[in-house]
């Protein structure tokens, strides 16, 4: 297997992580995608190199939306306790809030 053949394998691998949220076994896809960037000199498959840029975009996008909802949860999270809502999304993908009340707060 070509060493671009092999990165179009390591970026697949990446999007199944991705997709599983097992964010942890990024560390290692990225050493092999590296490594694999620094072995390739000249490809001349043009069809390969276009699977490699159309699967990193993807991979690009998936990246993307994991940090948001990422950011999302930390400002949830840090919002907890102080009375302020909890925001979720309707099946029409608008925002819709709930007001909490303080979980400490004793009847």
């Amino acid at each position: 297997m070509s060493p671009a053949q092999q990165l179009l394998q390591a970026l697949q691998d990446e999007e199944t992580v991705l997709l599983e949220r097992r964010f942890d076994a990024l560390v290692e896809i990225q050493r092999r995608k590296d490594e694999l960037l620094s072995a390739m000199e000249q490809v001349d498959d043009l069809a390969t190199l276009e699977h490699i840029r159309a699967q990193a975009g993807r991979n690009e996008r998936l990246m993307s939306a994991a940090l948001t909802a990422i950011r999302g949860l930390k400002t949830r999270f840090a919002n907890m306790g102080q009375g302020q809502g909890t925001v979720g999304y309707a099946r029409d993908g608008s925002m819709m809030g709930v007001e909490n009340e303080n979980p400490n707060r004793r009847v």
